[in-house]
């Protein structure tokens, strides 16, 4: 609860209100004199993007006060700071609104903030450039969207923002080559590599960031520019000698940084939707020409016996996020083999993704696993095809079935083949209630064992040899 003789309190802060579009800032609202309130209400903010930073809490403070005559010792004062990273959407004058804040049923509100939001421009050294590998293509269809970062001098730290990132528009994904490392950026992670690239005739250091965009739904999309904000090298000030102007080879220069915030162009992107006509059964959106291999062993095996079988897919240059359909969707390989429906996990590697699902064959006449089908949408001839791999021949043996005939008082019944003796080697094998020998023991079982009648008698009898023995004896030595 609140402490005793503290009202609830709220306030916001920003740790600048001169920004530039584009360009992160962290917005704090600090709570006081409640210990769990609700996290501040920030849907007014319409002119912002708002991404949550978490929350802080603040060191417990101690007072003591006086209730009915009585020393009390309360502890109060504890302080929460709930962060935010914000992003202005359009430049100019803005406010941030008073934000509500609500605990123990009172709710309380921060004043506004205003911020004052520049346009953000290119210099020669730094500059920004955004790409998408196709202005056009179909829901579902990859799209790796490019932002090249050319730097003409020395910088310090950045920060990269891609509006795409926070968009629903698309589904995000990485690229996936060895050469390429993961960075963050406002809203989500990038892959980057770093080199060197020429730009309007002129060399500069160069990261190339890079994500992959798979569109949702058909449509425009206009992709707002991307921004880079990073310190840039203004210039050297002089750093003055700790002993003073007699000792002036102790005096150096110090490296002075500005921030500088610099955006992209802006691009778009048309996504066409997928045709109806001539659309496959069973078809899952694959998108690009696909083809399909298939493998398997063992190829020969009794029914029943696991089979582990192996599908391949290649074709589009994106397969990270490409998923195998249910096998028991395909009808001719359901009808002859038992498959599991959990779903297949594929692994990417040699330009192919690769998916292993164990089989088994449900009767000895399933010759062949049939071929595995998959429908596709061909981008470039912008029609349907089916890729298939080829049937893969088997050979299944009969195996013992366990029937009802089996329960206890029935004679045995075995289907499928009879045991064949077999010369050489381990003696061959024999099954049935017939082969169980009597095991059974007892005080009656024991008698009769001529075993237990030697192991019992014999003790006694060498008892009394040697009892006679000893009597005989001793006289004669006396």
């Amino acid at each position: 609860g609140r402490g005793i003789g503290e009202e609830l309190s709220a306030s916001a802060t920003v740790e600048s209100q001169d920004v530039f579009l584009g360009e992160p800032f962290v917005l704090q609202v600090r709570v006081s004199g409640a210990d769990s309130p609700g996290r501040p209400d920030l849907s007014g903010l319409a002119d912002f993007s708002v991404r949550d930073l978490g929350a802080t809490r603040s060191g417990q403070r101690s007072f003591t006060v006086i209730v009915n005559g009585r020393q009390v010792k309360s502890e109060s004062g504890s302080e929460i700071a709930f962060q935010y990273e914000l992003v202005a959407k359009k430049e100019g004058v803005l406010t941030i609104p008073s934000v509500p804040v609500s605990a123990q049923g009172k709710t309380v509100r921060t004043e506004p903030v205003q911020i004052r939001v520049t346009r953000p421009t290119e210099t020669a050294d730094i500059k920004l450039r955004m790409s998408l590998s196709k202005a056009r293509c179909y829901v579902g269809e990859p799209v790796l969207l490019r932002v090249v970062w050319y730097v003409g001098t020395k910088v310090g730290n950045y920060q990269l923002t891609l509006p795409v990132l926070g968009s629903d528009a698309f589904k995000l994904a990485d690229r996936q080559d060895g050469q390429y490392s993961t960075v963050q950026a406002v809203g989500g992670t990038v892959a980057a590599v770093q080199g060197r690239a020429e730009l309007d005739g002129r060399q500069y250091d160069a990261v190339e960031f890079s994500k992959i965009l798979i569109p949702r739904k058909a449509g425009r999309f206009d992709m707002s520019p991307a921004t880079i904000t990073c310190s840039v090298l203004a210039g050297h000030q002089k750093q003055s000698s700790p002993f003073g102007d007699d000792f002036p080879f102790f005096n150096n220069m110090r490296e002075v940084y500005r921030k500088v915030v610099v955006p992209s162009d802006s691009t778009a992107l048309e996504v066409l939707p997928l045709p109806q006509a001539g659309r496959p059964a069973g078809y899952a959106g694959h998108i690009g020409e696909y083809k399909i291999a298939a493998s398997a062993t063992p190829v020969e095996v009794n029914v029943g016996d696991p089979i582990t079988l192996t599908i391949a897919l290649t074709g589009p240059e994106y397969l990270d996020n490409v998923e195998l359909p249910p096998l028991g969707a395909q009808p001719a390989l359901a009808r002859d083999f038992k498959i599991p429906s959990e779903p297949v996990a594929g692994k990417v590697g040699g330009g192919a993704k690769v998916f292993t699902q164990s089989i088994r064959a449900l009767r000895e006449d399933v010759q062949s696993i049939p071929p595995i089908e998959l429908g596709y949408f061909n981008t470039k001839s912008g029609e349907y095809g089916t890729a298939r791999s080829a049937p893969i021949p088997m050979k299944v043996r009969p195996t013992r079935i366990v029937t009802a005939g089996m329960g206890e008082g029935a004679e045995p019944v075995v289907a499928g083949s009879v045991l064949e003796a077999w010369g050489k080697g381990i003696a061959y094998n024999y099954e049935g209630p017939e082969m169980l020998e009597d095991q059974r023991s007892g005080a009656a079982i024991w008698i009769r064992s001529p075993v237990w009648i030697c192991s019992v008698a014999l003790p006694p009898s060498v008892y009394f040899v040697v009892l006679a023995l000893t009597v005989v004896s001793r006289p004669r030595r006396s």
